[in-house]
């Protein structure tokens, strides 16, 4: 509900607005979007983990497309790892496997 809210300010706000003359708006409800943020972080750090010592890639499901891009950004810098998203919306999810594997 909270990125719904969100998405919508940004539409309003920026209308009639140039491309370079737009903004990003983010709405914080009670300390929500930094706790959901370190709870994706944790989720990063363990299919990381997990994907290690199985030598297997790790499926994380429902997860926004913003909250995916947060996971490729936080395991962006291990060389040993590569993600990608898989599937179609609404059943799109983001995969960690060991890097090289096709």
């Amino acid at each position: 509900l909270l990125d719904s809210i969100q998405y919508l300010a940004n539409s309003i706000l920026n209308i009639n607005q140039q491309p370079e003359q737009q903004a990003s708006y983010s709405i914080e409800l009670n300390g929500y979007r930094i706790q959901r943020q370190q709870q994706i972080q944790t989720l990063a750090e363990s299919a990381a983990q997990q994907v290690r010592s199985t030598g297997q890639e790790v499926e994380i499901k429902s997860l926004s497309s913003a909250e995916r891009r947060q996971v490729h950004t936080f395991l962006e810098g291990l060389s040993d790892l590569e993600t990608f998203s898989r599937g179609k919306e609404p059943h799109r999810h983001l995969v960690v496997r060991p890097a090289g594997i096709e």
